[in-house]
């Protein structure tokens, strides 16, 4: 078994569930994340928002088919 802790953050960046998508959009530019823990009213992690997931996110809103048939 490898111990990946000198790799791990060990305090890495939280938002609230609620936390709106403009929001997570500012903390990602703002702050330079590559990933985003989300956590519950409790602090229980719930998911995580990835630089990936934000790029689809605003692709799928803004014509993603068009992209597509544009590349081909």
């Amino acid at each position: 078994m490898m111990d990946l802790t000198e790799f791990m953050n060990p305090t890495p960046y939280a938002v609230p569930q609620e936390t709106s998508l403009p929001r997570v959009f500012k903390l990602f530019r703002a702050l330079g994340l590559r990933h985003l823990v989300v956590v519950d009213n409790e602090n229980r992690v719930v998911g995580l928002v990835t630089r990936k997931d934000l790029a689809r996110y605003h692709l799928g809103k803004h014509g993603l088919e068009e992209l597509q048939l544009a590349q081909m």
